[in-house]
């Protein structure tokens, strides 16, 4: 048996083993909001007047945890621009690092982000092949939603009335963009307002 310092105790084939730990801290998103909120509590004894941003953060990083498994990486890529420019808003999301980690097709793990955080499984791996066609043409409409400063979560080719070639594994919502309802933008009984109210 092999030596180590400190270890977990498992039973594997019907055999007791120390197993070496790993070096790594791996979080899952309940554990890092709960981490999150106590670094608030600290952070806005300083800067009481950005909890609303920290607030919006951490509701962002839990809606990039159901959507990607990259979430983590957003996180650190984002704090990391904090700490070289303190100014920015937490409140806003990064496009270009949102684009890059949380709309960017991935392969899909068989482990849940829910349970895992920052560990990933390569047990899906060979299924990348047969899907690389679809996730490298469903880039491009992910890059679409993208626009200034936010993201637009609803489903372009749905709102225009046309047939969505990612259905069902389309990323983004089939809602109505003006008010979120199950109906195309055509259909929208707030059409006029919606057009008043759109900011470029």
């Amino acid at each position: 048996m092999v030596e180590v310092d400190e270890g977990d105790l498992k039973l594997k084939r019907g055999k007791i083993c120390i197993e070496k730990r790993s070096s790594g801290v791996y979080l899952s998103i309940n554990e890092w909001t709960s981490a999150f909120m106590i670094f608030m509590s600290v952070y806005i004894e300083k800067y009481n007047t950005r909890a609303q941003e920290l607030l919006k953060y951490m509701r962002d990083i839990r809606l990039a945890a159901t959507r990607s498994e990259n979430w983590a990486t957003y996180d650190e890529q984002f704090r990391l621009k904090i700490e070289k420019n303190p100014n920015l808003s937490w409140g806003n999301i990064h496009s270009e690092y949102w684009l890059l980690h949380i709309t960017s097709p991935t392969v899909h793990n068989s482990v849940s982000v829910q349970s895992q955080g920052y560990r990933t499984n390569t047990q899906n791996r060979g299924n990348y092949n047969s899907n690389a066609a679809t996730l490298s043409n469903n880039r491009t409409h992910q890059q679409s939603q993208i626009t200034s400063g936010s993201v637009n979560m609803s489903c372009k080719y749905y709102n225009n009335g046309n047939d969505c070639p990612y259905f069902p594994r389309c990323r983004f919502k089939h809602i109505c963009e003006i008010c979120s309802g199950k109906h195309r933008k055509a259909q929208c009984n707030n059409r006029a307002q919606g057009r008043s109210n759109k900011k470029y």
